[in-house]
């Protein structure tokens, strides 16, 4: 939780710092979008003691999320920019299992709330090209599983788990972007933005069976305006 919070406090010091660097060189945009993406994870037995087999969970699939962020990207020199933002990031994995006579299946989600920090190559202006990546803090807001079943009887049961026990407070992802920014009007421009981001340290605590480190393909979507 401290260094999350170191996170923050670098991010709120070096948006103040570069915005009244870049002033009155209108070399400060703002974003706001939205990323969508196709997450896995890797799972392992944790050491000693408490690891466990993976069991049914090795036949566990990927899964799709929605994540939002707000933020802002400064020029440090020509070509290159840094970009800090706050987003709210989810990932998740999914389970399927069907028999004659049973059904099972769930849908997990991981939610934070996270500063990203990264740095860019640009190049263009009306159309331009992003080339960067950064790390991700996250701090950890919640786990939630969808589960569906069908017993023998063709009744359905439906049940939402949610909880905050068991997991780390503070995890960091690495992220990598490759994308297009296109001027539309004025001060306004769409940003397209694919991205590849993976987790370096388990999302789980140091007592739980298995290490869990998320991984996902997707990419962010939004408007640009220029200061």
């Amino acid at each position: 939780m401290k260094l999350f919070n170191t996170f923050i406090i670098l991010f709120i010091i070096g948006f103040n710092f570069y915005a009244q660097r870049t002033e009155k060189e209108n070399e400060t945009s703002i974003f706001l979008t939205s990323i969508w993406s196709s997450s896995y994870r890797i799972l392992e037995p944790n050491d000693g003691f408490f690891g466990q087999p993976l069991g049914y969970r090795i036949d566990e699939n990927k899964s799709s999320n929605w994540s939002f962020s707000i933020g802002f990207r400064s020029k440090i020199h020509k070509n290159i920019a840094w970009e800090g933002a706050i987003s709210y990031l989810r990932n998740g994995e999914s389970y399927f299992y069907e028999d004659l006579d049973t059904l099972y299946k769930y849908e997990s989600q991981y939610s934070y709330i996270a500063v990203p920090l990264k740095i860019f190559f640009t190049y263009g202006d009306n159309f331009r090209l992003l080339v960067g990546g950064g790390i991700v803090p996250q701090m950890f807001t919640g786990f939630k599983q969808n589960i569906e079943s069908e017993d023998s009887n063709n009744t359905i049961i439906r049940e939402e788990l949610k909880t905050k026990i068991g997991y780390n407070s503070f995890v960091a992802s690495i992220a990598c972007n490759l994308g297009v920014q296109l001027n539309l009007v004025n001060s306004w421009s769409i940003v397209l933005l694919p991205e590849y981001r993976l987790q370096l340290m388990s999302s789980l605590d140091r007592n739980a069976a298995y290490k869990h480190r998320a991984y996902s393909l997707g990419g962010h979507i939004g408007f640009v305006f220029e200061l």
